[in-house]
Formats: C-alpha cells, sequence, structure tokens
C-alpha cells in the first residue's frame, strides 16, 4: 500500500484526489472486488452505482469526509441484491468503526457529549449513540475473557521475620485456603 494511503488505516482503499479544507474532502476508490454481502460470493453483477459519503476520523484538527463510489449487486449465487459492504463501516452507517471509537475513548477520557458534538459536527443523541455501542462491545469482549482457576486474595506475615501467608480462592470448588 502506497504511503499516503495509510492515513486513512482502512484496508482496500486508496486516496484518489482531495479538496477543501474545513472539512477535509477525500475522493477515495475501493480497490478490492465487490462480494456478497449474504454469501460472499464473487459471482455478483454491478445493478447501480451511487457516491456515498461517510464521515471518518480527525486529521490533524480537521474533520474528515470519505466520498467513494458504491455499488447496488445481485449475486448470482443466492439470487440476492444488497449493496456493497466495505470493511471498518458499518452497514447503514455514515461514519468509520475509527471516528466512533475515537469518540468513544474521548468521552470516556471526560470530554463533554457537547463538546465532542460540536468538534465532530454530529448531535448529541449521535455520540450518546455511538458511545453506548462501543461500551456495549467491550462489555461483550470481557464476558468472554477466560476466568482463572485460582485467585489469589491476600498477602501477609504473621511476624516480622517469619510466617508468610498467602490466601487463596478456588473458584471452582468455592474454597478458600491459606498457603504457610
Amino acid at each position: 500500500m502506497p504511503r499516503k494511503n495509510l492515513i486513512l488505516n482502512l484496508p482496500g482503499f486508496s486516496i484518489v484526489k482531495v479538496s477543501g479544507y474545513q472539512p477535509l474532502l477525500l475522493d477515495v476508490r475501493y480497490n478490492c472486488l465487490a462480494r456478497c454481502s449474504h454469501c460472499q460470493s464473487k459471482k455478483v453483477r454491478k445493478k447501480a452505482s451511487y457516491i456515498r459519503r461517510v464521515h471518518h476520523e480527525l486529521i490533524g484538527h480537521r474533520r474528515s469526509i470519505l466520498r467513494f463510489k458504491a455499488y447496488k449487486l445481485y449475486c448470482y449465487a443466492c439470487g440476492r441484491y444488497g449493496n456493497q459492504q466495505f470493511p471498518g463501516i458499518n452497514k447503514h452507517q455514515r461514519a468509520t468503526w475509527r471516528v466512533q471509537a475515537a469518540v468513544f475513548h474521548e468521552h470516556s477520557r471526560g470530554v463533554s457529549q457537547k463538546d465532542l458534538s460540536e468538534r465532530y459536527k454530529k448531535g448529541k443523541a449521535t455520540i450518546e449513540r455511538w458511545y453506548q455501542r462501543h461500551y456495549e462491545e467491550q462489555h461483550r469482549e470481557l464476558l468472554n475473557k477466560p476466568c482463572p482457576v485460582v485467585l489469589g486474595i491476600d498477602e501477609h506475615f504473621f511476624s516480622k521475620k517469619e510466617g508468610f501467608a498467602t490466601t487463596l480462592c478456588d473458584l471452582r470448588k468455592q474454597k478458600v485456603f491459606d498457603v504457610v
């Protein structure tokens, strides 16, 4: 991937033209083959095209908008119609996953919804929705994390020089015991 395309942090996209200042308008092209969003088949027919505008993360302190051509597709394998899907951009979203993650991290650090809505030119409800979506995603990731079998609770001394003990909890058998 050429160095100029690394600024996007989106796989398969390349920059064609840059225009505007605030917001920064990036005309980009998607280089990969179109696939069916239902069965991932490459045997598709392009029925129609449309220009899609998607808000991307800040470049410097400037907002950026990606403009690219997307297609309505007909799949020969499953016989269904659908719009072309792109990595890093969720279905029916007008913002990339990266800008939503940036909003989540800034709001987690204490930046108010009002300041974020002014910076990204989005409504406070949109900022809240993005934050809730990423919060739920992180919560799901933590739920799938494996739980330890034995958990160390406390370490302490009986006297100043001798008698070091560790209190452990066996989570399978639900027993608490000390190791001296």
